[in-house]
Parts: C-alpha cells; structure tokens; sequence
C-alpha cells in the first residue's frame, strides 16, 4: 500500500514529468500487482493506472505514449473484466488509444496497440469478435463496406478495421506491413 501511495504522489497530473524513473516503472508494477491478483486491486487503484496511461498516451514524446499504451495494456490484459466492463475502462482506453493508430511508427508501439485494441474487442460484450467473409477481403474498399454493413451493425471493430487496412497499404518497413497484415488477419 505504501508503493501505490507513492506512485500516487509521484506521478500526479504534472509531477510525472519529474520523476519519469517512476513513470517507466509503473507498467511493471501494474503487471506484477495485477497478475499477483492483489486485494489492493481496487477501483480506486484502476482509476488511477487509467489517468497515468492517458495522462502518458497525451504526451508528445513517443517513449511516453508507449509508456502508456503499456499501462493500458496491463489494464486490459491482467485486470479483472467483470470490473473493466463495470467501470466501462474498455471504452476509456479505446477512445484514447484509438486515434493513435495513425501515428504508429515504432513496432514495439504497434504491438501495444494493436494488442489493446484486440483485447479491448473481446472483453467489449457490444462487440462480436465473429469471421465476417466481407472484412477478410482487403480488395473491398472501407466505405462500400460501410454501405454494405449500414449504420446500425458498424461498431468498434469496423473501426479499427477502417484504419488499420489504410495503414498496412501504406506501411514502407517489411517488418511493419508483416506485422499489420497479421493484425487484419487477427481482427477478421
């Protein structure tokens, strides 16, 4: 209880800035508190993993947003769905990490997101994770398939799809357009 308290001092709206040592530790204690189950796991202690990771995803400085999405990650990954779903965080964290897709350059950043983005889809009750034959086709564009689909039946998942197809066309790095083609295949 100590060390959260201290993270909690350490690492609120402005100081984080000043102790970025803390900052980049925070994830690992997120991912040994959360994987331990700990009865210190409270709302109160997700809320305040929640405010760091979009306090970090905010920043300008690409090691601070992966900081973040690392955080989020944690959240989603080790956390306890029945409260994420409860707290709605699965929402928070999509709308925050969702815009950052555009701005994926580093693998080690597109893992983190793309990894979120997936949880997200399956801890999201809303969202069917179902094969879906007009998704797996990359030769249909997005916006016909928006028609097709209609208003009502497009959800977080054709989203994600919408800019994560536009990003693999245009991805220049072997390895990164290797990387984006096995998350369309992952997401479809």
């Amino acid at each position: 209880e100590k060390t959260i308290q201290k993270f909690k001092e350490a690492l609120t709206k402005e100081k984080w800035k000043r102790n970025v040592g803390l900052a980049h530790g925070f994830p690992y204690f997120c991912a040994l508190f959360l994987t331990h189950k700990s009865k210190l796991v409270n709302e109160d202690f997700l809320m305040f993993a929640l405010a760091i990771g979009s306090n970090l995803t905010a920043h300008h400085e690409p090691q601070c947003k992966i900081i973040g999405l690392k955080i989020f990650r944690h959240l989603v990954e080790l956390g306890d769905e029945a409260m994420i779903r409860h707290l709605n965080i699965h929402s928070v964290v999509f709308n925050e990490v969702f815009p950052l897709i555009e701005r994926c350059a580093e693998m080690e950043f597109n893992e983190c997101l793309y990894e979120i983005l997936y949880r997200i889809m399956l801890i999201d009750e809303t969202i069917k994770l179902k094969p879906r034959k007009l998704i797996t086709s990359l030769l249909i564009p997005i916006l016909i398939l928006k028609l097709i689909l209609g208003d009502n039946n497009w959800c977080k998942f054709d989203d994600v799809m919408s800019k994560l197809i536009p990003h693999y066309e245009s991805a220049g790095e072997e390895n990164l357009s290797n990387f984006l083609l096995y998350q369309i295949v992952k997401f479809s």
